[in-house]
């Protein structure tokens, strides 16, 4: 039984080594430009959770929510479908940047990328616009984003629980109830597009949200009326202070809407050194 246990753990070795030489030869990108309606973010097989640039967030050309001649990137949302012909998904975007540059009056949140990767189960992409080097990758039901800072100070992150890749016109977001904690955000949203659903998810932190506060969505997003003691979706920015020059910093965003007609929030973040070097974001469906 001994021998037969050390040739089953020999094989498992041997496996696990040969798919990592499979892998190797796969490029992510293949398919992102044009119509193959493929996206380079990271996912494993039968996954939850699929973390992924978005260029744009509607039309045919972008129902996975990515072209690679498309420089400007809106945010990271976390999860897409790829190779679908619909626009579909594309919930909980994150978008990153240091310093205090955004305002209530802000409304282009997105920056153009350089110095962009992609294997198996990995993204990642420099937006230098917004001195942050962004990183994706996936489990079976959790999304992780990390951010490294180029400057030292405090950083900023936009939560945009409104954002979505839509396929029919008018406002996505029916209703949302959501539960602002100390280290994120959970709740619950209906949204309408290809079909109505509805979208349990869990943003955590790995520092505390030190203040939030609510700016105003798109008004083609807004719905009349709120589903009956449920609340609407937001935007929320999250700030924080990063460490030395050069450590590397992990930001959050989540946001919700109060009400249908309430636009996001933004939220400040305790930023400390981490032991991984960066701060993530676990993006989690119930």
């Amino acid at each position: 039984m001994k021998h037969l246990f050390a040739a089953l753990c020999a094989w498992a070795l041997a496996a696990g080594a040969m798919a990592s030489e499979f892998t190797r030869h796969v490029d992510p990108f293949i398919g992102t430009d044009g119509t193959g309606h493929v996206t380079p973010g990271a996912t494993v097989p039968f996954g939850m959770v699929f973390p992924a640039p978005d260029n744009a967030d509607r039309g045919w050309s972008y129902s996975a929510g990515y072209q690679f001649r498309n420089p400007r990137i809106l945010g990271f949302s976390n999860t897409h479908h790829s190779g679908a012909g619909i626009p579909e998904l594309g919930d909980v975007l994150l978008q990153p940047r240091s310093g205090w540059r955004w305002t209530a009056a802000t409304r282009d949140f997105g920056a153009v990328k350089s110095e962009e990767r992609a294997r198996p189960g990995h993204y990642g992409v420099r937006l230098a616009a917004h001195g942050v080097r962004v990183e994706l990758t996936a489990a079976p039901k959790v999304a992780l984003q990390r951010y490294r800072f180029d400057r030292p100070g405090r950083v900023q992150v936009l939560v945009d629980l409104q954002h979505g890749l839509h396929f029919v016109d008018g406002p996505a977001v029916l209703a949302a109830e959501v539960t602002a904690r100390d280290d994120g955000l959970q709740g619950t949203v209906w949204r309408r597009n290809w079909v109505e659903r509805q979208l349990s998810f869990v943003v955590q932190f790995s520092h505390p949200v030190l203040r939030r506060r609510e700016g105003p969505a798109p008004a083609a997003r807004l719905r009349p009326r709120s589903r009956p003691g449920a609340r609407g979706a937001h935007r929320a920015v999250h700030r924080g202070r990063s460490g030395r020059a050069g450590q590397p910093r992990h930001r959050r965003r989540t946001g919700l809407r109060r009400r249908a007609r309430r636009g996001g929030c933004r939220v400040e973040c305790a930023a400390g050194p981490h032991p991984h070097r960066g701060r993530r974001t676990h993006a989690a469906p119930v």
